[in-house]
Formats: C-alpha cells, structure tokens, sequence
C-alpha cells in the first residue's frame, strides 16, 4: 500500500476522532463539557445543564413578556425542555456509532484514494458550521411562524420575549432536524465509494454488517422519539399536527429507503467488480487452446463455478430483523396518527355505516 493512501486513511480517521467532523450535537455537548470542566465524562451532565439553561433561558422570557398565560407557559417548556435536549443527546450518540463504523470498518475497506477524499470532503461539507446555520435558519422561518401561531391560539399572543423562547427552542429543533437529513443521505452518498466485501457473502461482510446495523436501529431509535415528541406537541401544547408532523416524521422512512438503494448499489458493484476480475483470469487461461492440458481445464471449471457462486450470491440487506424495524417504524407514526385524528376518522367511517 502506498504511504500516501495510508496516510489518506490516517487523516480521515483522526478528523472522525478529533472533532474536525463533529455535528452540531456534539458540538454542543462539548461546549457544555468545556465550561463546566469537572463534569462527568458521560452524557447525562450535559443533558442536565442543557435542560436546566432551556427552562432559564424559557422562563426568564417569559416572565419578562408577562401577561396571563406565564405560568401556563412555563409548564409547556419543562416538557419540551426534556424532548428538545433528549435529541441533541440522542443524534451526538448516533452520530458516534456512525463514525466508529466508519472508522474501524468502512475507512479500511475502502480501496480508492479517491474514495477517502471525496468520503472525507463530503463529511466537511455536511458538518460546516456555516452550511449548517444556513439550513437551520431556513427550518427556522418555516417551524417558528406556524408554531408560534398554533400555540398563541392555546396560550395567548407572544410578545418579543415569549417569541425569543420560541426561536430559541425551535433554532435547537431545527438543529436536530438537519441531523435527519444528513443520516437520510449518508448511505447515498456512501454508495458512490467502492468497498471491498465478501465475494460469496457481501451482505455478511464487516463493513455493511455494521453500518446497516446503525443506520437500521438509528431509524427505529428515531421513530420512537419522534412519536412520543409528537404526541407531546399535540396532548400537551394542544398544537395541530399536521402538516408539521410530516417535518418530523417523513425524513424517517427516507432513512430505510436510502439505506436500502445505498447498501444495495455498494453491494452490487463490488459484485460486478470481482465478476469483472474472474472473467478477465478465465480469459488468460486461454482454456480453448490447451484442451490437452487437464490441469488448465480444471483451474478453468474451478473458475466458472466460483464465478457462478458470485454471480448468484445474495446481495439484499433486508433481513427479517430489518423487516420488523420497518413494520415498527411506520406502526409508531400509524398510531399517533391515529391518536390525533380519532374524532375524524370516526366520522369519515361513520359516512359509510350510514
């Protein structure tokens, strides 16, 4: 192996370990870690300060834009407080899982230095601090207006301070959400790059056992809190779900879509590319000019029959373990849905017993 392509290797992996590649999750925790030092080294400080400087930060607006509704108001954000910072929690610890995939596994197989750069140059892109605040203030002029109208309705016009709360909140959402987005098209982007794999089992290999299992169980994980974060919205704040809820929730069925065409396309052109490679060997055996030759005509039979193999080998992803994550991910949402729209679909099917 060449000392450059090594030390492509080396640098990828030490920016994945490093913090050159950090979500905006992470970022925060970090933050958090650096001016309360003595914290300890796990997540539940962070969350705790998170939450505590939330419900500071809501109340204290709050109670400086006054009116009647303050109190009511501020019981609405200790809720929301834990929902918002459980999912900056909840993506930097996903987050972790995916590059320790992508480091100890992915980054190994992959044979191309063009790969590792351009894998490398897209992770810089989809973690720019800029880039980021860029999308997150366009989720902001989307969520903000129709949150802030849909909870004055239940609890009073906001004024500035009680509309700062709401940004406030809904800039942090709007972080949470561009995480969904970048773990919707992360295995798309991976399907670009060539991955050596098993030739008789690719779907069995290191590095697709183990992203598929993240990004498989980030779904699942995801669909749980977006459920239950959804049902506070409407059973709590007495919000309109929808057309919000599709926001949330719709990113979610991308990630299993993706997650199969991505795995699917690195799967099959590591496939194509060992078929490749034995029909080129079976071609320099030349084995129609050496029929008296019984050791060239074994080789070559040998070779067609492994060729076979690979060539029919299994290359879904979508195993019974998937196939149940799936079911589970849309019946969570099937159930909110439900929950939310009882008294409507009561009198849509009440239409046609009449």
């Amino acid at each position: 192996m060449p000392a450059e392509f090594f030390d492509l290797r080396v640098e990828l992996k030490r920016k994945l370990a490093d913090g050159t590649y950090d979500p905006m999750a992470e970022r925060i925790i970090k933050r958090v870690r650096r001016i309360f030092s003595r914290l300890p080294q796990n997540d539940l400080a962070p969350f705790l300060i998170l939450n505590a400087a939330y419900i500071f930060h809501a109340t204290l607006l709050f109670l400086l834009d006054g009116g009647e509704f303050v109190r009511t108001r501020i019981l609405m954000a200790i809720p929301g407080s834990f929902f918002i910072c459980l999912g900056v929690i909840l993506y930097a610890r996903l987050y972790r899982q995916l590059y320790r995939a992508l480091s100890e596994y992915v980054i190994n197989a992959m044979p191309n230095p063009d790969d590792i750069q351009n894998l490398s140059r897209w992770l810089s892109v989809s973690n720019n601090v800029p880039l980021n605040l860029l999308f997150i203030l366009t989720g902001l002029f989307y969520m903000v207006p129709y949150i802030g109208s849909g909870l004055s309705i239940a609890y009073g016009e906001f004024g500035v301070y009680a509309l700062g709360a709401v940004v406030f909140g809904n800039f942090i959402m709007a972080i949470i959400l561009h995480h969904v987005w970048f773990l919707m098209l992360f295995p798309l982007i991976l399907s670009r790059c060539y991955i050596d794999l098993y030739e008789l089992d690719p779907g069995a290999s290191p590095s697709i056992r183990e992203i598929s299992m993240v990004i498989r169980n980030s779904a699942y994980i995801l669909s749980v809190y977006a459920t239950l974060f959804t049902l506070y919205l409407f059973y709590m704040m007495g919000m309109k779900i929808f057309p919000l809820s599709y926001f949330y929730l719709s990113p979610l069925l991308g990630i299993l879509i993706s997650r199969q065409i991505g795995l699917s396309l690195i799967i099959g052109r590591a496939r194509w590319t060992s078929l490749e490679r034995l029909s080129a060997e079976m071609e320099a055996l030349d084995a129609e000019h050496h029929f008296d030759n019984p050791a060239i005509q074994n080789q070559y039979k040998a070779m067609l029959d492994y060729y076979n193999r690979v060539k029919h080998a299994d290359t879904g992803v979508f195993d019974s373990r998937t196939a149940t994550l799936l079911f589970n991910s849309f019946l969570l949402p099937l159930i909110a849905f439900v929950f939310f729209q009882f008294d409507r679909l009561v009198a849509f099917i009440g239409r046609f017993i009449r």
